[in-house]
């Protein structure tokens, strides 16, 4: 994957939503469908779905935040949170490099411990 920076897209935001719940699944779908949205989850608390996104600058994010996610029917607040550093994770992605790793050596460990058993 290419670095996003290096293509002119280096401010990450994300949106927390509060939406109507009837109207969830639409707005998680139309929040989809943008290019710049790299991230629609469902979650639990004062708010119903988080978004990531990314801009080549902040008036492109806050022309995406008056133009594209506000108007979404169904959609009755957000916020939004500017991120400055990324320490783990990459161009928007989860990094599960140590978890992927972390669950192959615990799989050859429980395949050894059953061998030896056996």
């Amino acid at each position: 994957m290419p670095a996003l920076d290096a293509l002119g897209y280096d401010f990450t935001g994300i949106v927390a939503l509060q939406v109507q719940l009837p109207n969830l699944r639409s707005v998680a779908e139309q929040l989809a469908k943008h290019p710049n949205v790299c991230l629609v989850i469902n979650v639990t608390g004062r708010f119903d779905l988080i978004v990531m996104v990314v801009a080549s600058s902040s008036k492109e994010f806050a022309s995406l935040m008056e133009n594209y996610i506000s108007p979404i029917p169904g959609v009755l607040r957000t916020e939004t949170f500017v991120s400055l550093n990324t320490y783990k994770g990459e161009n928007g992605s989860l990094d599960t490099r140590h978890l992927i790793s972390n669950l192959m050596v615990n799989s050859r460990r429980k395949n050894q411990k059953e061998t030896s058993e056996q």
